[in-house]
């Protein structure tokens, strides 16, 4: 990783950080509430920069690879959202609402994406499921 990349990450994590801190304080919190809120936010950057990092990587695939990672990816996403109402259907009340889809989203992202991260290097474009 380069030191410019190393010093931006740095920089965002400790914004992140005095942000929540700042949040936690105005609303009268605990020791505990404020280190809770600043792990959140630290994790949610974290998730935030893994995503980013993701898209970065598409802009060195070829448009024929980009176009059946995102099939790929809307394939899943909508047999894992079907499933996951089925399984919610069951057990509660069927309306469906948007936190309902947030895990189907996740999983579909992190199953599709997740090889573009760890590839290789930038000369080779990293291999895709066939």
């Amino acid at each position: 990783m380069k030191k410019q990349q190393s010093v931006v990450l740095l920089a965002c994590a400790l914004f992140s950080a005095i942000l929540s801190v700042s949040l936690a304080a105005t609303e009268g919190g605990t020791v505990i509430t404020i280190l809770l809120t600043v792990s959140t936010g630290i994790l949610l950057l974290s998730v935030f920069l893994l995503f980013a990092a993701a898209l970065w990587r598409l802009r060195s695939l070829p448009i024929r690879n980009i176009k059946k990672l995102t099939l790929n990816f809307i394939g899943l996403f909508m047999v894992l959202s079907m499933l996951s109402f089925l399984l919610n259907g069951f057990r509660q009340d069927p309306a469906l609402s948007l936190y309902d889809l947030g895990t189907p989203l996740g999983i579909a992202f992190g199953i599709i994406f997740m090889p573009l991260l760890f590839a290789g290097s930038k000369d080779k474009p990293p291999r895709l499921m066939n």
